[in-house]
């Protein structure tokens, strides 16, 4: 909430990007920038408080934690071989010409 809330809206934190560039799935804040990215990719989970978090990691089966593991480290790679750099050049070449 208030002002470190707001900011949360709209960093991306480089270590989410360290964490999942090792292959771990995160757990963000749902209001965070990076909770579309994390469940668009299902790499990871999302919540609505710290006090979510226990409850929400207890419901998880253990299918559905390797199916996050996987998706993690395929983001990983992804992070590691510049695809997503790639992507955001891309997009950018095209409203520069």
């Amino acid at each position: 909430s208030g002002f470190f809330g707001e900011y949360l809206r709209y960093n991306n934190s480089h270590k989410a990007s360290l964490y999942l560039a090792s292959g771990f799935p995160i757990i963000v804040w749902k209001e965070s920038a990076l909770s579309h990215f994390v469940l668009k990719n299902n790499c990871g989970i999302t919540v609505d408080s710290l006090f979510d978090i226990q409850e929400t990691i207890n419901n998880i089966s253990e299918e559905e934690y390797q199916e996050l593991v996987e998706n993690a480290q395929k983001v990983g790679n992804n992070i590691r071989s510049g695809y997503y750099l790639k992507i955001a050049l891309e997009k950018l070449t095209k409203y520069l010409v």
